[in-house]
């Protein structure tokens, strides 16, 4: 699972093995954890699945993810690239 970036205890990272998923990214922190969905067009967020985590930390893990969002983006791609998946928009 490559890390995209580390930020306030929160490790951001994508996943190889989601290959039709929408665009999104894990977020993790202890044993707290989350996927973020995420609209390239209009920038927003959608946190699913939540464990154990307050709302506090969703609207963190939000403000967090949208700060770091072309490189959310692009590592993104590069994995829907490696896994040969052409034409992919989100």
């Amino acid at each position: 699972m490559p890390t995209v970036f580390e930020e306030g205890g929160w490790k951001i990272s994508t996943r190889s093995n989601e290959r039709f998923e929408k665009f999104h990214v894990h977020a993790e922190s202890g044993d707290k954890n989350c996927k973020v969905l995420l609209t390239r067009s209009s920038r927003k967020t959608e946190v699913t699945n939540p464990n154990k985590m307050r709302s506090k930390d969703i609207k963190c893990v939000e403000r967090i993810v949208l700060n770091h969002f072309k490189e959310c983006w692009e590592s993104w791609e590069k994995c829907q690239e490696h896994r040969g998946v052409i034409g992919y928009s989100s």
